[in-house]
């Protein structure tokens, strides 16, 4: 009927029982042809008895592997939930293990910049802070106190206006030299303003003196002293604070903003990718300039970090990864000296055609026992948490694969690690 009907029949599959009662499975396909002028039926069949007989066999066998498999589940559940977790582990280690060496370094490097933050949000919180206060002395100066600045101008006699434009062109001439804070100058400029003043009869001479000091106009107290003791001083020192006061809160927030912008440009330097990027002359005294400029925070806290690049020293290597290199060696010199003591980035040509830069610390030194092993990767001498065991291995590795190579030496209070880079060759033949 289903040959009649489709004109075709394909895999039909059926049972037939032989005479002595044997059951067989067998599978027939059927077509109309033309056969000598008279329309025929060709049909092909195959028996599939064994292979029926074998799935049969099969999925008895899986009932019973069911079976089996269900009365031991309930007796290993507990240690299959030992096992799953352990597996997860261990699955997690090969992944690892399994990653491609840009993971790795990734990982290592975003660990590196976790144990900075506090620091980093220091060092940005704190020119953040200045240019806010800057901001504010300048908006209320510039602002509704514009008016008042006006009048106490106008009451002024014209040797008061003359002292005011000197103190204002002697600060423009400064703008060159850093505003940092020295307080014994500070406090030195202090007392001889508040002589100068209490010399010329200043009623308040430290108030005044602390002003002049905090604009930087110490030097213009012997001259300022007779208008500050007269009844023209509040308008005077009003002027003063007014013109020289909001310049210095321009350079303040310039100083801020250049130094914010340093750790910033240090941070997208050392968080960027660059696995795949190409050799390329990399000059090494801004590259490790900037990587230090990441642990002012520390400098300020004991640790005196010192840097002797000589200008000029470049190497032939990847940007991205040597400054890897020197972030992680950096790093743990930085752990190794603790709350305090000295660090040393120098640089120096070796005379083969490579350069030498050395990372020196007063740490405590790597035991002799731990010498051998200190290249290992996720070995680490630091306490829990505090490091992956990757930071040397992935240095070696990188500079190995720039065509250099790193070595140390260590004893109790230095430790010195030498990274060895080709060095950058000029037209002429010598090193760039």
């Amino acid at each position: 009927e289903e040959l009649y009907a489709k004109g075709r029949l394909d895999q039909y599959e059926y049972v037939i029982r032989r005479p002595g009662g044997e059951l067989r499975n067998q599978i027939v396909s059927s077509r109309f042809i033309d056969y000598l002028g008279e329309a025929c039926i060709v049909s092909l069949v195959v028996d599939v008895t064994p292979l029926k007989q074998a799935e049969a066999e099969l999925k008895a066998l899986n009932a019973e592997l069911e079976a089996k498999v269900t009365l031991r589940t309930e007796d290993l559940a507990d240690a299959n939930l030992e096992l799953q977790a352990a597996n997860a582990e261990l699955a997690r280690a090969l992944e690892e293990l399994k990653d491609a060496q840009s993971k790795i370094l990734v990982s290592e490097k975003l660990a590196a910049l976790g144990r900075l933050t506090a620091g980093i949000a220091h060092e940005l919180n704190t020119p953040l802070a200045a240019i806010a206060a800057s901001a504010r002395f300048e908006l209320k100066t510039l602002g509704e106190g514009l008016d008042e600045l006006f009048r106490a101008a106008a009451r002024l006699p014209e040797e008061a206006l003359e002292l005011v434009r000197l103190a204002r062109d002697t600060s423009l001439k400064a703008s060159a030299s850093p505003l940092t804070a020295d307080p014994p100058a500070e406090r030195r400029a202090r007392r001889e303003a508040e002589a100068a003043l209490a010399a010329a009869g200043v009623g308040d001479t430290e108030l005044f003196a602390e002003q002049l000091v905090e604009l930087g106009l110490s030097w213009l107290a012997p001259r300022a002293a007779p208008f500050l003791a007269g009844a023209d001083g509040p308008d005077f020192l009003q002027l003063l604070r007014g013109v020289i006061g909001a310049y210095r809160a321009a350079r303040v927030t310039e100083d801020a903003v250049a130094k914010a912008s340093r750790v910033v440009a240090a941070l997208r330097t050392y968080s960027r990718g660059g696995e795949d990027e190409a050799p390329t002359v990399v000059e090494l005294g801004p590259q490790l300039r900037s990587i230090v400029d990441l642990y002012y925070n520390q400098t300020k806290r004991g640790i005196e970090l010192a840097i002797d690049i000589p200008t000029g020293l470049a190497v032939f290597a990847r940007r991205e990864a040597i400054a890897r290199i020197w972030f992680n060696l950096l790093n743990n010199a930085v752990q190794a000296v603790g709350e305090s003591g000295r660090i040393e980035v120098s640089a120096e040509a070796a005379g083969d055609g490579e350069l030498l830069v050395s990372i020196r610390d007063s740490g405590p030194g790597i035991p002799e026992d731990l010498k051998r092993r200190i290249f290992e990767p996720f070995f680490t001498t630091k306490a829990a948490g505090e490091g992956t065991g990757l930071g040397l291995d992935i240095a070696r590795r990188l500079a190995r694969a720039d065509g250099g190579d790193i070595s140390f030496e260590s004893e109790p209070g230095r430790t010195i690690f030498t990274v060895r880079l080709p060095a950058a060759i000029a037209s002429n033949g010598s090193p760039a």
